[in-house]
C-alpha cells in the first residue's frame, strides 16, 4: 500500500479506504487526514494529498 493517495475526480472516503483495505474503513482515514480535509469528511478537494497510513 502507498504512504499516501492524491484525491481525485469521484472519489470519496469511503471508495479510498476500501479501494485501499484500510483497517478502520473511511473513518480511521479521515481521522488521519482531518487537518487536510477540513470539517466536512464529504468535501474532498481535488488534488488534496492523504496519509494512507
Amino acid at each position: 500500500m502507498p504512504a499516501s493517495y492524491v484525491v481525485q475526480s469521484g472519489d470519496t472516503l469511503s471508495k479510498i479506504a476500501a479501494r485501499f483495505h484500510l483497517p478502520g474503513g473511511w473513518t480511521a482515514l479521515y481521522q488521519r487526514n482531518r487537518q487536510v480535509v477540513g470539517r466536512d469528511p464529504d468535501r474532498l478537494r481535488l488534488g488534496t494529498v492523504l496519509r494512507l497510513r
